[in-house]
C-alpha cells in the first residue's frame, strides 16, 4: 500500500492499479471462466469456479503452469477480496446515493458501445471509406426551400427543380409544326447560372468543387457518389432545398502535407495590398535562399493559427482550401518545393510541400472514420438499423388506430398547446407492444408533454417525429435492461466497477484514512519498528541558514537556540526580514550527502561549497542521525508499512467474523 491523496479520479486509478486483486469478472475466453461450480462460500454465499478462474487467468499468461502454490495464492487473494466486498455491503456503502450515482454514471459511459448494430456500423465504415478513395468534381443547381416551407412553397420549388432537371437531361419539349418534339439538352453550367438559387452561382456557374465524404450534408454526398461520372443525379432534398447535380470528373483521392506563410490583404486598400505583396516577395526570396521556412512562418505569417506551428497546415485534400490556394499547393510535385507567391481572397501566400499521399489504409484511420461517422448523418443509418433489430428481437407490434385520436386532436389544437396535451392525457388504448410490455396512448401523451421541442411545423410531421422518438426510447430502455443478460462482458464490467468502488470506499475507511489520521497509532507503530528505518549513511536534520551579515547570523542563532521548534521558521522571517529587504533565508529538512552543498561541507566535510556574495554568512543548526527519529523522517515508508499493518489486522478480523468454507474437492480438480 502507499500513502495517497484523495481526489476525484482516485477511484479509477486505484481500480486499475489493483485490478489483479480487486476485480470481479469480465468476459475472458478461457475454458473455466463459465464454470458455475461452487468453489467457496462466505457465510453461505457462494462464489464460483468461473469467478475465481477469471481473476487467475486474467493475471497469468497461458504459459504459466497452474501449480498448487500459484492457485493457492490467488485463492487467498480471492477470499480476501470477497470478504472486503462483503464488509462494504454490510457497512451500507452500496446503498448510498453517492455510490448509486457513480455506478449509474459509469454505466451510462459504458452502454453506448453495446447499444449499436455492429454489422450495420461496419457496413457504413466500409461505405464511407470506399468513398474516401476517390474525389468527385461536382456542379449543382439548387432551389431554396426550408424545412418549414408551406405545401405550396414545396410544390413551387419542386416544380422549378424538375424543370431544370428536364432542361439538362432530355431538354424541354418544343412544338414544331403543331407537333411536340424533344427539345435540345442544355448545358448544365448555363442552366445553373439561369436557375440556381445558390448565392455563389454568379461566380462559379454552379461548380461546387471536389466532393469528399463528411464535408456536405449526407443527401448531397449520396447523390455525388451514386451518380455516374458525366451524368446528372435525380432530384434530391436537403434541409436547404431541392437539388440536382452533375458529376464532372473523378480522381483518386490525394492529400498533401504543406506549410505556408501568409500576408493579409485588406479588401479595398490597394496601398496595404501592395505592401503585403512586397513583403511576401521578400519572404519568398529568403525561403529560396535556404532560410528556415518554419522560422520565417513563425515570425512573419499573419495566419496566426498555423504560424505557431511553423506554418504547418497538416494533411488536406482537394476541396478543403480556397481554389487559388488549392491549385498552387497541388501543383507542387516534390517534397521541399516552394510555390511562387499566390494570391487568394485572404492574402498572399507562399506554400511549401512537405509530403503527398493517397488515402491511408483503413486500419490506420478506422478510429477517425468512426469518429466522423458518429458526427454525421451516416450515424442515422446505424441507429435505424439498431432500432429495427430491436423491433425484431422484442417482437415489436403496433396499433396505428390508437394513434388516430392524436391526429384528429391536432386539427383542433396546436400539438404543443396545453389544451392538446390535457385532452391527449385522457386517451387510452395500446399503441404498441414489445417483449412483455405495452405502451398506451396515455403513455405517449405523457412523453409529448415532456418533449415538446421540434423543428417540424406541420402537426402530422411533429406527431410522427415524436411517435418515432417514443418508440425508440422504449426499445432502448428495454435493451438497456437486458445488457447484463445478453453480454457477459458487460455484466462483468459492471460487476467489476461495482466491487472496485466498494473496495475503494471500505479500504479508505479501514486503512488509508486511519493511517493518515491516527497519529497515536502511527507513533506507536513507528516506536515498535524503529529499527526498520535505519540508514546506510548518516543524515543531517535541521536548518541551513543564509545571512547577509554576521549580526544577522548572530540573531538567527539565538532564535534557533531559544524558540519553540514549531515557531523557528516564522520567527526567522518576521523578526529578521523586512518587506523590502530579505536579510535571511533558510533550508529546512532532512539531508543526505549530495542534497545540499552547504550541508555537504559543514556537516559531512565534503565538497568545496562557497557562500555567494549576497548571503556570505552561512551556518547549519541541527543534528546528524543514523536513522529516523520520528515518523515524519520517513513518512512515505512508515505510512505504507502502517497501512499494511492495519490491513492485515482488518483481514484477521474479517476472517474471524465470517465463516469461509472452501470446497476442497472442486479446488483440487483445478490442479489436474
Amino acid at each position: 500500500m502507499i500513502e495517497i491523496n484523495l481526489h476525484t479520479d482516485m477511484k479509477k486509478t486505484l481500480f486499475i492499479l489493483s485490478a489483479f486483486v480487486f476485480t470481479a469478472l469480465t468476459a475472458f475466453a478461457a475454458e473455466n471462466t463459465e464454470d458455475n461450480r461452487v468453489l467457496l462460500t462466505i457465510d453461505g454465499e457462494p462464489a464460483t469456479v468461473g469467478e475465481f478462474m477469471y481473476i487467475y487467468q486474467k493475471n497469468n499468461s497461458a504459459s504459466q503452469a497452474e501449480d498448487q502454490r500459484s492457485l493457492q495464492d490467488y485463492l487467498d487473494l480471492f477470499v480476501n477480496y470477497r470478504l472486503k466486498v462483503k464488509a462494504a455491503q454490510e457497512a451500507g456503502i452500496d446503498t448510498t446515493e453517492a455510490f448509486r450515482k457513480e455506478l449509474a454514471g459509469y454505466r451510462s459511459q459504458t452502454t453506448p458501445q453495446y447499444m449499436v448494430n455492429k454489422q450495420a456500423e461496419e457496413a457504413i465504415v466500409q461505405k464511407a471509406y470506399g468513398r474516401m478513395l476517390n474525389d468527385r468534381l461536382v456542379r449543382h443547381i439548387a432551389v431554396q426551400c426550408t424545412s418549414h416551407a408551406t405545401p405550396e412553397e414545396e410544390a413551387e420549388a419542386l416544380a422549378k427543380i424538375q424543370n431544370a432537371y428536364q432542361r439538362v437531361t432530355t431538354g424541354l419539349p418544343v412544338k414544331v409544326k403543331g407537333k411536340i418534339k424533344p427539345g435540345k439538352v442544355e448545358d448544365f453550367a448555363k442552366v445553373a447560372a439561369d436557375v440556381s438559387e445558390d448565392p455563389s452561382v454568379a461566380e462559379n456557374d454552379g461548380l461546387v468543387g471536389w466532393v469528399t465524404p463528411f464535408r456536405f450534408v449526407y443527401p448531397f454526398e449520396e447523390a455525388a457518389y451514386t451518380t455516374e461520372v458525366g451524368a446528372v443525379s435525380n432530384v434530391f432534398r436537403t434541409p436547404f432545398g431541392y437539388h440536382i447535380l452533375k458529376v464532372e470528373d473523378e480522381k483518386p483521392h490525394v492529400e498533401i502535407h504543406a506549410e505556408h506563410i501568409m500576408k493579409m490583404t485588406p479588401r479595398g486598400d490597394d496601398s496595404l495590398s501592395l505592401v503585403a505583396k512586397q513583403q511576401i516577395d521578400s519572404l519568398y526570396q529568403l525561403a529560396l535562399s535556404g532560410a528556415d521556412f518554419e522560422e520565417l512562418a513563425r515570425l512573419n505569417s499573419e495566419d496566426r493559427g498555423s504560424a505557431q506551428r511553423g506554418g504547418d497546415l497538416g494533411w488536406f485534400g482537394k476541396g478543403r482550401m480556397v481554389p487559388e490556394f488549392e491549385k498552387a499547393a497541388f501543383a507542387l510535385q516534390d517534397e521541399g518545393d516552394i510555390s511562387t507567391p499566390v494570391q487568394s481572397p485572404y492574402g498572399w501566400h507562399i506554400i511549401k510541400l512537405l509530403g503527398r499521399r493517397g488515402t491511408p489504409d483503413l486500419a490506420e484511420i478506422r478510429a477517425d472514420v468512426l469518429k466522423q461517422i458518429r458526427r454525421s448523418e451516416y450515424q442515422k443509418q446505424i441507429d435505424e438499423a439498431f432500432i429495427q433489430g430491436l423491433k425484431e428481437t422484442y417482437s415489436f407490434s403496433e396499433n396505428p388506430d390508437a394513434l388516430a385520436p392524436f391526429y384528429a386532436l391536432a386539427e383542433k389544437y396546436n400539438v404543443r398547446d396545453s389544451a392538446f396535451l390535457a385532452e391527449a392525457a385522457a386517451f387510452d388504448g395500446v399503441l404498441f407492444a414489445y417483449a412483455d410490455k405495452q405502451r398506451t396512448a396515455s403513455d405517449f401523451a405523457a412523453f409529448l408533454a415532456q418533449n415538446t421541442f421540434s423543428q417540424q411545423t406541420a402537426p402530422e410531421a411533429i406527431l410522427a417525429e415524436k411517435y418515432n422518438q417514443f418508440v425508440e426510447k422504449c426499445l432502448r430502455e428495454q435493451e438497456d435492461s437486458q445488457l447484463e443478460n445478453k453480454y457477459p462482458d458487460f455484466r462483468n464490467l459492471m460487476c467489476e466497477y461495482h466491487d472496485g468502488t466498494l473496495l475503494f470506499e471500505i479500504s479508505l475507511r479501514e486503512v488509508w484514512q486511519k493511517a493518515g489520521q491516527d497519529t497515536v497509532g502511527l507513533n506507536a507503530f513507528f516506536s515498535q519498528h524503529k529499527q526498520h528505518y535505519m540508514w546506510d549513511e548518516p543524515r543531517f536534520k535541521g536548518y541551513v541558514v543564509y545571512c547577509k551579515d554576521k549580526n544577522t547570523a548572530k540573531v538567527a542563532k539565538r532564535i534557533l537556540q531559544s524558540a519553540n521548534p514549531d515557531s523557528v521558521a516564522s520567527y526567522l522571517n518576521t523578526r529578521l526580514n523586512l518587506d523590502s529587504v530579505t536579510y535571511v533565508h533558510f533550508d529546512k529538512g532532512l539531508f543526505k550527502l549530495g542534497d545540499n552543498a552547504a550541508v555537504d561541507k559543514y556537516v559531512f566535510k565534503k565538497g568545496d561549497y562557497k557562500p555567494d556574495q549576497e548571503y556570505p554568512v552561512v551556518f547549519v543548526s541541527g543534528k546528524q542521525l543514523k536513522g529516523a527519529e520520528e515518523p515524519a523522517d520517513e513518512r512515505g515508508k512508515v505510512i505504507a508499512a502502517y497501512q499494511d499493518y492495519l490491513e492485515k489486522q482488518w483481514l484477521e478480523r474479517l476472517h474471524k467474523e465470517h465463516e469461509v468454507k472452501i470446497n476442497e474437492e472442486v479446488f483440487q480438480s483445478l490442479l489436474k
